[in-house]
């Protein structure tokens, strides 16, 4: 499979390989578990997932062969790798989250500011503190929208980024990759297409789990099967992610090396040096 570029083939070959693993019923049983365990332990099922996907980019940088399946076996560095990975994409998704936090803030106490206006007022002021009153609700409402419209270009943005700095980390091993800017920015815009793509990939697979999901919940007797059917549907994403992150990332690395790119000779030294 090249990581120049991804045709129609190639995506239908990158959807289908991890059932040409020959044990691929047995990790995807384990992978399933962990996400089931994840409705009852908090964050370190998150971990080890994240980490296994982790395991997948760096084959898929490392090796031009198809993608397989890692095994599951070495559960500490599993856990390791996850916590970087995850660690990065939660540092990122920190201005995000913040911004929407701030939104619901200014939608649900701005109106609230009114009030101690309108107790000022009284009687004798009544229509004056009424025209305030409505003045703080509409502009406190309309920014929550602004600020929402805001979080939403961002997230745009920063999933678009996203692909290059796990990739980053995962190629290097190293949870700072992920703020080193200058190295995975070269890196990302040397194959901006293929990292549209992964992303565009990345939109349409959270929307249709996004829509099963919701039509599960609104039926009375599937809601209670959600976390079984999700649990293959989300290991099965997350080695999709990974291979279809790992390819974006090879593919810049590659067409950065035609381009006699400093930062994939660093990373290539970087690498070498990793034990």
């Amino acid at each position: 499979m090249t990581t120049q570029s991804l045709t129609s083939e190639q995506l239908q070959a990158l959807l289908a390989f991890p059932f040409k693993d020959a044990d691929w019923k047995n990790k995807f049983l384990i992978g399933s578990l962990i996400v089931v365990a994840s409705f009852i332990i908090p964050l370190i099922p998150f971990f080890l997932l994240y980490g296994y996907m982790m395991q997948l980019m760096r084959q898929v940088i490392t090796s031009k062969d198809a993608p397989l399946l890692p095994a599951w076996d070495d559960w500490g560095k599993l856990f390791v790798d996850g916590l970087k990975l995850l660690g990065a994409a939660l540092v990122y998704s920190l201005p995000i989250v913040i911004l929407v936090l701030f939104g619901f803030a200014l939608f649900f106490f701005g109106p609230l500011l009114g009030l101690p206006v309108m107790g000022l007022a009284g009687e004798e002021g009544g229509e004056t503190a009424a025209m305030i009153m409505v003045t703080i609700t509409t502009v406190s409402l309309f920014g929550s929208m602004v600020v929402w419209g805001v979080s939403m270009l961002l997230g745009l943005a920063i999933g678009l980024v996203m692909p290059a700095v796990l990739g980053h980390v995962a190629a290097t091993d190293e949870f700072g990759a992920a703020f080193r800017m200058k190295e995975w920015w070269a890196i990302f815009r040397a194959n901006i297409g293929g990292f549209l793509m992964a992303y565009v990939v990345l939109l349409l697979a959270s929307m249709l789990l996004s829509a099963g999901l919701t039509v599960l919940y609104c039926t009375i007797i599937l809601c209670c099967l959600v976390p079984l059917i999700s649990a293959p549907v989300t290991m099965y994403l997350t080695v999709i992610y990974g291979a279809i992150f790992g390819q974006a990332y090879r593919g810049g690395m590659e067409k950065l090396a035609e381009q006699g790119g400093e930062a994939v000779e660093r990373l290539e030294a970087e690498r070498s040096d990793t034990p």
